[in-house]
């Protein structure tokens, strides 16, 4: 059930929709037809009075006591346009009262999703009580915060970040250009408390653009590695992206997140934002230990260079720039064939992406060697190459590349012993018993091997 309020004859509305969807029985009991409520309310929240409010969250309360809520916030520019101005631009909203949002977070019940969207608080003293309203959704599963700032810089939103790390139920947390601290080194110990104590498993940062881009992604690498929680599967650092001019994160930013990968063992999916001379072999080293992840999308600030171009370079021209940024494309190549040939069998997807000829992103960039050690681990090379592999694995894995012969014969030829089993008799695929063949003795029951005539 979808309600948007944004004055208070929208309020006496979603009021009557709620009753209509509920029916009482002669017994007193309701039957409800409502498994999902999500409510949209345009910032600022001027034309909303706070009885109001309270009589509409008592009738969600009375009416919907089972249904998991979902809080949609944004201000009028943004649900109408479809790109979000910048933060400091002219278009930027009206300021949302911090009070408000706070009264608002106090009185919703059964609260699984919070979306904030374009909004500028205000008000210092009421941020402890915004804190505290949040911290008591304890049913708090996925916020989104999208552009959040407070209107005067000298105020942090401090007390946003520790209610985002004590929240115990968190899957879901995305930060798009949030601004705790107007100063960088402050707001990148905002991001590094949050990466530490957040208990969420999926995790997405878009840094504020104003910041230090390598300063925030440092503190997201450290704080990372001083998380306990072991519960992060997911995580994307991202950055603002254009065609003309992009921000992405360098080489320090890249081995923290190395380090961080080295030491998880929960981690399945890893999306990054690089500059054009980015050093990933820390990162494939990395992977030579870590099995746990499957998907590792990368956003290369540079233009595609197809692999042919690479591997016979004496056919292109190059400008010496052209070379040298070459030479670090192969090199960072060289590492990943290594590392997936013969150490990282649970890796599946290695999704680049760069510009094309127009400075757009969206260009796919694929090597076929490295495609090839992918698509073995898809099939299940991690699972059959163990020591514990049983004969099914074997069988299940072959069944799935029966069409596949480059995949079959790397299988057959790691275990050749898999060409000569017996459809008789069962024997483990790791016995070092060499199996047998059968012959018939009318037809070769002659004195070396030669046949005799059957009278």
């Amino acid at each position: 059930m979808y309600l948007e309020i944004t004055d208070e004859e929208d309020v006496v509305d979603a009021i009557v929709q709620i009753n209509s969807k509920c029916d009482e029985g002669d017994d007193g009991s309701s039957c409800c037809a409502v498994n999902h409520l999500q409510i949209q309310l345009e910032s600022p929240l001027q034309h909303l009075p706070p009885a109001s409010l309270r009589r509409f969250f008592q009738v969600v309360r009375t009416k919907l006591p089972d249904t998991p809520v979902e809080l949609h916030i944004a201000s009028s520019s943004s649900l109408d346009a479809s790109v979000n101005p910048p933060l400091g631009s002219s278009s930027r909203p009206n300021t949302t009262s911090t009070e408000a949002l706070s009264l608002i977070l106090r009185l919703v019940p059964n609260l699984h999703l919070l979306e904030l969207c374009e909004v500028t608080l205000d008000g210092g003293p009421d941020l402890e009580g915004f804190k505290q309203a949040i911290v008591a959704q304890q049913g708090l599963t996925h916020v989104y915060l999208r552009n959040v700032q407070h209107a005067n810089n000298n105020i942090d939103l401090r007390p946003l970040a520790e209610a985002l790390s004590e929240l115990p139920k968190l899957k879901a947390l995305e930060l798009y250009q949030v601004q705790f601290y107007s100063d960088s080194a402050l707001n990148a110990q905002a991001l590094a408390l949050i990466a530490q104590s957040c208990h969420a498993t999926r995790l997405e940062i878009m840094p504020c653009e104003r910041h230090n881009i390598q300063e925030q992604g440092l503190a997201i690498g450290e704080g990372l590695l001083q998380n306990t929680r072991e519960r992060l599967q997911e995580l994307a650092l991202l950055t603002k992206i254009s065609p003309k001019q992009s921000v992405m994160y360098e080489d320090a930013v890249i081995a923290s997140l190395a380090r961080f990968v080295l030491a998880s063992s929960n981690l399945q999916r890893l999306q990054l934002n690089v500059c054009e001379t980015i050093n990933l072999v820390p990162l494939a080293d990395a992977l030579m230990h870590n099995t746990s992840l499957t998907t590792l999308a990368i956003c290369w600030d540079r233009c595609a260079v197809t692999s042919q171009r690479l591997q016979y370079p004496w056919k292109h021209r190059f400008t010496q720039t052209a070379r040298q940024r070459n030479q670090s494309l192969r090199r960072n190549i060289q590492a990943w064939r290594r590392v997936l040939k013969d150490h990282n069998f649970g890796l599946e997807r290695l999704d680049i992406t760069m510009k094309d000829c127009h400075g757009v992103f969206g260009q796919e960039w694929k090597d076929s060697e490295i495609e090839f050690w992918l698509q073995l681990n898809r099939l299940g090379r991690q699972t059959v190459l163990r020591e514990q592999s049983k004969a099914n694995d074997w069988i299940s894995t072959l069944s799935k590349c029966k069409d596949d012969t480059s995949s079959l014969f790397y299988f057959l030829s790691e275990q050749p012993r898999l060409c000569f089993e017996s459809t008789t008799v069962s024997t483990r695929v790791n016995s070092s018993r060499r199996p047998r063949t059968e012959m018939k003795q009318s037809n070769f029951s002659g004195p070396k091997g030669k046949r005799q005539r059957i009278r």
